[in-house]
């Protein structure tokens, strides 16, 4: 076993998430998540985004109409997914290492 995956629910909800990650990385194990990216915020991604190697964002449809009609939140969920990726996008830029989010670490 080299990697271990969070996802299934929301993994954002739980508050311990950061720290399941961190210890799974001290461990040696490669990290991700699957998340919808609602409760990723910025504060979180500075505290442990140098612990994930990859993050996966649900999103099904690029139409918050199809989305709010699957049931898929309230209509909102392009625009937070949008956020999602440019707050990851920022960390990568403001945090140049080897052990960051981005394409290398997977």
């Amino acid at each position: 076993i080299y990697k271990i995956n969070f996802a299934g629910g929301e993994p954002f909800l739980n508050p311990n998430l950061g720290e399941y990650i961190k210890l799974s990385k001290s461990l040696g194990l490669k990290t991700s998540i699957i998340t919808n990216a609602v409760h990723m915020t910025n504060r979180w991604i500075n505290e442990y985004g140098h612990y994930v190697d990859q993050i996966g964002i649900s999103c099904d449809s690029l139409s918050d109409k199809v989305n709010r009609d699957l049931g898929r939140g309230f209509g909102q969920h392009v625009p937070i997914t949008i956020r999602a990726i440019e707050r990851i996008h920022a960390f990568n830029k403001n945090n140049n290492d080897n052990n960051n989010l981005n394409d290398n670490n997977q």
